[in-house]
């Protein structure tokens, strides 16, 4: 009865309903889906995207073992994921001797609204960013406690992990940075020789993409920025500072919330007497650095839209500052742990009957969202509709042709000229050609129909939603 109340084992059940929603009534591709299905085909040390590479590199083996689909994405997706909460747990037990207070906060992750939703909607990169914070941060405490060679080492790899997923992960280690000097506890072990050993199998692991990095950094800082829109200052200070509490808000603002109705009775009280913990020291002081180095940042520069994914790096920590100041009001009364408890149940409930009512019953009603979208069931009954196998397959869409790995997974797929698939043995002389009705590839059919005559039309007899292929078989050296 124990592992049925242990939180990991709540938690992997709660991602593994997500993980079969996922497959089972919305296995439409997604755009950061699709994008790892195009580019980790192949292994290279960097890619055509302002990102790093470890998530592709991930995806490459996941593909080469389970193939390039949806399954092995979501499984890569899912992994990271429990692996993350994994972590959160080992941070939550080492901070709270006590073992129902550790839960509470290893849980408390799920109000924060990347953490229970945004991740299951996307999200690729900011995972292993997120993954790569958890494992810093826990490595940072034990070795103030401890200064065991393995842990610095095990630093050097949990550093790597964070800059190797994605870039935007350096803001959180300068701020870490600043924060170690500012603890003597925390400065005394980091100023030591030990400190070379995490640099050293740092520089190991992120070595060749550093290399590629350094004759490439130009045009990933340049498609970096304009994601960021980051411009000269040309609002107010407060019109900058206002945009950057609401996209705060908008990330920890649930869980302030539950907090804050949980302790009701203690808000508004003289805080213990009992001295701060180191730990909640360290945490209080990265947040103070953080606050100073954005109205800084506010009074220098301009990011016209901040979406809220993109403080990942910087407040993803903030429960466990919480936890500590609660823990220091001497924790939870039998209530609000009660009400704290019954608002986790609620939200566990709301977001699975949510995703089942998006991938099942709003698709009836018309509502042709990203999730569902039936373009594997289509192209599944095109194929089996047909009784014949082709070798090559042919669009200019990269949203259909991400879709067709997982259908014609035996057949070369050259999408807008490029080819994958090209050890695939050819069986037949008879080639695809092959759009959808989204709109984005109406000017290529038009060409192609001029060139080879009138294309048939297929659409899905089991779906809701007004979506149709296009295709037409052409003889394949006309395909290639």
């Amino acid at each position: 009865m124990r592992l049925i109340y242990h939180p990991l084992f709540l938690i992997s059940l709660y991602l593994f309903l997500h993980a079969f929603i996922r497959l089972y009534f919305g296995n439409s591709i997604q755009v950061d889906d699709r994008e790892q299905i195009l580019l980790a085909q192949e292994f290279n040390l960097g890619y055509g995207i302002p990102q790093p590479p470890l998530y592709s590199w991930l995806s490459f083996i996941f593909f080469k073992f389970l193939g390039a689909n949806l399954f092995a994405l979501t499984t890569l997706k899912y992994s990271l994921i429990f692996a993350t909460f994994y972590y959160i747990h080992k941070i939550s037990r080492y901070l709270f001797q006590l073992d129902s207070f550790s839960k509470l906060t290893t849980f408390s992750f799920l109000f924060l609204p990347s953490l229970g939703w945004h991740m299951h909607q996307g999200f690729t990169h900011t995972i292993i960013l997120g993954l790569g914070i958890i494992m810093t941060t826990y490595y940072t405490l034990r070795i103030s406690e401890s200064q065991s060679p393995r842990l610095f080492l095990l630093l050097g790899v949990s550093i790597a992990i964070g800059l190797l997923g994605k870039y935007s992960f350096l803001f959180f280690l300068i701020l870490i940075m600043l924060t170690i000097l500012t603890i003597d506890k925390f400065r005394t072990p980091f100023l030591s020789w030990k400190s070379l050993l995490a640099l050293a199998i740092f520089l190991i692991i992120t070595g060749p993409h550093l290399l590629w990095l350094q004759d490439n950094w130009q045009w990933v800082f340049k498609m970096a920025s304009e994601r960021l829109n980051i411009d000269s200052h040309n609002l107010s200070t407060f019109d900058v500072l206002g945009k950057l509490s609401t996209s705060y808000l908008g990330f920890i603002g649930p869980l302030i919330i539950m907090i804050f109705i949980s302790n009701l009775d203690k808000f508004g009280k003289a805080i213990s007497q009992r001295e701060k913990s180191s730990n909640e020291l360290f945490f209080r002081n990265f947040f103070l650095i953080l606050f100073v180095l954005t109205i800084l940042f506010s009074l220098s520069f301009e990011i016209k839209h901040i979406k809220v994914r993109w403080l990942h790096p910087l407040l993803m920590i903030i429960p466990f500052w919480f936890f500590e100041i609660i823990n220091r009001y001497k924790g939870f009364n039998d209530r609000g742990e009660k009400f704290f408890n019954l608002g986790l149940v609620f939200l566990f409930l709301f977001i699975i009957l949510f995703r089942l009512v998006q991938n099942t019953v709003a698709p009836q009603f018309g509502y042709s969202g990203r999730l569902n979208v039936p373009i594997i069931e289509t192209l599944q009954e095109l194929k089996e509709s047909q009784k014949v196998n082709v070798s090559f397959l042919r669009t200019p869409d990269f949203n259909l042709g991400a879709h067709l790995f997982s259908v014609f997974d035996t057949s070369t797929i050259v999408i807008n000229g490029k080819k994958f698939n090209t050890n695939r043995q050819t069986n037949n002389d008879r080639c695809l050609i092959i759009f959808d009705n989204d709109g984005s590839s109406d000017v290529s059919l038009k060409k192609m129909e001029g060139k080879y005559g009138e294309f048939e039309k297929f659409k899905s007899k089991n779906s809701y939603l007004n979506y149709s292929i296009f295709y037409k078989y052409i003889n394949i050296k006309s395909c290639i």
